[in-house]
């Protein structure tokens, strides 16, 4: 079997920055003709501002295949954790998928020298016909907390409150021209909170 390019995540950002994220390299998959575009903003307060945000994204129809789509500052990179590639800085990104439902199931920022890792129920698509839009994604970190059990005992967690909002015409003005592929036309499908 092939192994797609289409099977890594491309984030990039209005600074024209990307960085390709593969969760395990060599996964085999269907080839396609070209990955399915989704677009947004992320929009991180409280202490989600931290040296990167994690999103981890699961395709539903096939729950093995994960991808983490890294948000951060370029003066962090060396606290992230892969080897290679650029990071991007918060604000509107696009996604490169495979076409499929995906759900992004977690948030992780580092506390320390470990991660704290939340779980998170937003529901998306990806198709090779449209380029959706998902919104803006607000995740106000409220405040730091322990979380009991499993191993270790004790683990770093947080407080948070997510909101996506409908910025449609000001992101699609301000980010129309970064979009690698204008042939499929554009939709709105909003990041589903579960």
């Amino acid at each position: 079997m092939d192994v797609d390019p289409a099977a890594n995540v491309v984030v990039s950002n209005a600074a024209g920055s990307s960085v390709v994220v593969p969760v395990r390299h060599g996964l085999p998959v269907k080839k396609t003709a070209h990955p399915g575009i989704v677009f947004g903003k992320t929009d991180f307060r409280g202490i989600l501002k931290a040296a990167y945000v994690r999103l981890t994204i699961v395709n539903r129809e096939n729950p093995a295949k994960i991808y983490y789509f890294y948000v951060g500052r370029k003066d962090n990179q060396n606290l992230l954790p892969w080897g290679k590639g650029e990071v991007i800085e918060p604000g509107y990104f696009f996604l490169q998928l495979p076409a499929g439902k995906y759900e992004v199931t977690a948030i992780a920022i580092p506390v320390s020298s470990t991660v704290a890792e939340e779980a998170v129920a937003l529901d998306m698509e990806v198709s090779m016909d449209k380029v959706f839009y998902l919104g803006t994604l607000e995740l106000d970190g409220i405040k730091e907390r322990a979380k009991f059990g499993g191993v270790p005992l004790v683990k770093p967690g947080f407080e948070y409150t997510l909101i996506v909002n409908d910025d449609f015409e000001a992101a699609w003005k301000d980010f129309e021209h970064l979009l690698p592929r204008h042939d499929v036309p554009l939709a709105k499908k909003l990041f589903v909170v579960k």
